[in-house]
């Protein structure tokens, strides 16, 4: 019985909730007490935008749910100073979404900080490094091995190639990819396929091994296979990266810069999605362009065609 105090909330008998720290379009986080290690952390309760969906489309809510788990598992095979660290998955199986326990990390937000005036040049500046080599460490991650450690390798890659890198978000470079990419995997169907200027992500299925996939890496003009994957979660599906038009690319950049409110872009990336359930399942190719201050994104079908724009102000 409930003598009047406040109600405790504690998630997976291990979990107690203390506070709310923020939230967004994708769910909240909460400040939580860990019962069993005695500890803080951030727990991010995952909300879909519409609370209904799992009841108005539950394959929409179920490919969400898979799109978190991988987004999380992959989060937590990162080990760097910039990237918060992920401990746990509170997973209630398929019905349920699932919580993310995180490392509590003290400090105000971007938007906290710029509230209170414009960065100077340096404090810019170093929230710019910081975040680049977090970005660095999520796309160039490998296995270290003794000749040298994983950053020591790309840090000689980029040095040996600085001069020789080739724009790979043109359709010329991206089909230079696929084709590497095609004796490599033995084909050109993805479930994960990211493509930046210089070097790409992705997921494959694994040949002959149902419910398998495999994580690919191209740089410098070679395709190799980094590791095996995991499990593919349940429908799964992939996508034939010759399906694309990738002469419409120049094109998607261009309206991207143009029109989503990034005035001066210093990066751009490609994100193709095999089923996107804001899109009835079809194939959708994003174009994300961003800045020191954050990104934006629109999404086109296969042929090109712009489904929906994501402004910054949006």
């Amino acid at each position: 019985m409930n003598a009047g105090g406040p109600v405790r909330r504690v998630i997976d008998d291990r979990f107690e909730l203390v506070n709310r720290l923020g939230s967004g379009g994708m769910g909240m986080v909460w400040r939580a007490h860990d019962l069993a290690l005695h500890r803080d952390v951030a727990l991010k309760e995952v909300r879909p935008p519409d609370p209904a969906l799992a009841e108005n489309d539950p394959e929409a809510a179920r490919l969400l749910r898979a799109r978190v788990l991988r987004e999380a598992r992959a989060l937590a095979r990162l080990d760097h100073p910039g990237v918060v660290t992920v401990h746990h998955i509170v997973d209630g199986g398929e019905h349920a979404y699932p919580w993310i326990v995180m490392e509590l990390v003290p400090g105000a937000s971007l938007a906290e900080r710029l509230a209170e005036g414009t960065l100077t040049p340096v404090e810019a500046a170093e929230l710019g490094r910081g975040v680049l080599s977090a970005l660095r460490a999520a796309h160039d991650r490998t296995s270290s091995s003794p000749s040298g450690t994983a950053t020591e390798k790309a840090k000689e890659a980029e040095t040996a190639n600085e001069a020789k890198t080739k724009d790979l978000l043109t359709p010329a470079g991206a089909r230079s990819v696929i084709a590497a990419l095609k004796p490599v995997m033995g084909g050109n169907r993805v479930t994960s396929f990211s493509l930046y200027e210089e070097h790409a992500r992705i997921e494959a299925p694994v040949k002959n091994k149902k419910g398998l996939y495999d994580v690919y890496a191209y740089r410098d003009g070679e395709a190799t296979r980094e590791r095996a994957g995991g499990t593919l979660m349940p429908g799964a599906k992939s996508v034939d990266l010759e399906k694309f038009d990738w002469d419409a690319l120049p094109g998607l950049i261009r309206r991207a810069d143009k029109a989503l409110g990034v005035t001066e872009p210093t990066s751009h990336y490609v994100d193709i999605d095999p089923a996107s359930p804001f899109d009835d399942y079809q194939p959708t190719l994003s174009v994300y362009v961003s800045d020191e201050y954050g990104g934006a994104y629109l999404r086109a079908d296969i042929n090109g065609k712009v489904l929906k724009k994501y402004p910054r102000n949006g």
